[in-house]
């Protein structure tokens, strides 16, 4: 993945979480009348044994109202991931296309790159502490760990985006993080060209 396509694939997250973040309550509130309460019709899922049933019987508004409750609890996770997702994508393509090693766990990727390219300290701090937090919520239901506490007070940005101020406390992503989250991810990007 180039610069140009991990920007790409970054803004792309960020657009489509807005999208969502916006438009479907506006879905919600635009439908009105007897098409809210038609059954919808799911022809096209693959037949499963472990997830037979699983949208059966469903009307419009309650397939609606569903999304709305699963993306308002998931969206800013996964939002976040697919970000980071992005820079992982990147850091292969880098360490492939200069002879190493593309495989590993996140953070190896991310010191593999960092001993070949030389990344400003500002965002080798930063992204220290976006890498811990993805470890939290991946790993720890989105409580700060000691780890994570360590990487956020190195951060430039961690008085404004990372509040944990102790273990357990959450430090699951919210919009203003996602927008920093995402820049960060651009910012770095471009510093591998």
């Amino acid at each position: 993945m180039t610069h140009a396509e991990c920007e790409s694939a970054v803004k792309a997250t960020y657009r489509a979480y807005w999208r969502m973040i916006v438009a479907l309550p506006l879905t919600v509130n635009f439908f009105d009348g007897p098409q809210f309460g038609t059954k919808v019709i799911y022809d096209d899922l693959p037949k499963l044994a472990s997830l037979d049933g699983v949208l059966d019987n469903e009307t419009v508004h309650q397939a609606l109202s569903a999304l709305e409750e699963h993306l308002s609890s998931n969206l800013y996770d996964q939002t976040f991931l697919l970000l980071v997702l992005s820079l992982e994508r990147r850091f292969s393509t880098k360490l492939r296309a200069m002879k190493q090693n593309p495989e590993g766990t996140l953070g190896k990727l991310q010191k593999r790159i960092e001993s070949h390219v030389s990344v400003p300290s500002d965002l080798v701090d930063s992204l220290d502490e976006a890498r811990e937090r993805r470890n939290c919520i991946v790993h720890h239901h989105g409580s700060a760990t000691a780890k994570y506490l360590a990487a956020a007070g190195r951060a430039p940005a961690s008085a404004f985006f990372s509040p944990a101020v102790a273990t357990g406390v959450s430090v699951r992503p919210d919009a203003r993080y996602l927008a920093y989250a995402s820049d960060l991810v651009i910012r770095y990007s471009a510093a591998l060209v």
